[in-house]
């Protein structure tokens, strides 16, 4: 939500799969507001709740593949792509970050 207007423009969240074993980070955003940074902060604040509030050691970025600016985002905040998989019968592939390499950037950031 844009806090100058109150506008909702989107989201970032985590889901725990049981089938996986996995904690996921998604996040949307209305096309409008791409490319200004909001998922790149939002995703930050979600993998801090999730790796300090909650203890959570890794956390996953499922990408269809072609979703470039998703990808983007990923490698930006320190995620790895370890494996592909499919979702729906469509390709993607499976980003993932640890909580050490998570807190590494983080302080990187911070010098």
């Amino acid at each position: 939500m844009l806090t100058s207007t109150g506008e909702a423009i989107g989201g970032s969240g985590l889901t725990w799969w049981e089938t996986f074993g996995e904690t996921e980070i998604g996040w949307t955003f209305a096309r409008a507001h791409w490319g200004k940074g909001y998922a790149t902060e939002a995703a930050r604040a979600v993998l801090a709740w999730g790796f300090g509030t909650l203890g959570i050691g890794r956390i996953t970025a499922v990408i269809h593949h072609g979703n470039t600016a998703s990808t983007a985002m990923a490698r930006r905040r320190g995620f790895t792509p370890p494996r592909a998989d499919s979702v729906l019968g469509r390709p993607c592939t499976v980003y993932a970050l640890s909580s050490d390499d998570f807190a590494a950037g983080e302080d990187r950031t911070l010098q």
